[in-house]
């Protein structure tokens, strides 16, 4: 979903710098967090639990990235773009046996907002 997001964002930009309108655009992408844990706790083994959200959220990270270093977001931020944040949220643990920071210390990165609880 996060990929659909992104396009969708940059598609915008790119008309605004298109058409002579301002790029400079506000925008965060949500990425919900501890809810991929919660919808597998019963069916991963324990070496698994709390784990499943870490890794789709530093795959969506990774993905980010690799757009704002494209060649594509270059050309819109030169005309004044301003990158679209990831926020991670749903970042409160679910399993009352993992710790309160789980998620906001496994997350921390740049050009990202955590919603803590």
């Amino acid at each position: 979903h996060y990929l659909a997001a992104a396009e969708a964002f940059m598609r915008g930009i790119e008309r605004r710098v298109a058409a002579g309108l301002q790029p400079e655009i506000e925008s965060v992408a949500s990425v919900f967090i501890s809810r991929w844990d919660a919808a597998v706790k019963d069916r991963v083994p324990e070496a698994l639990r709390n784990q499943l959200g870490i890794a789709i959220a530093k795959r969506t990270y990774k993905a980010y990235r690799a757009l704002l270093g494209s060649p594509r977001w270059q050309r819109v931020f030169n005309a004044g773009a301003r990158p679209q944040r990831l926020l991670w949220a749903s970042t409160g643990t679910k399993d009352p046996g993992a710790s309160d920071v789980l998620y906001i210390k496994s997350l921390a990165a740049p050009f990202t907002v955590n919603t803590m609880p």
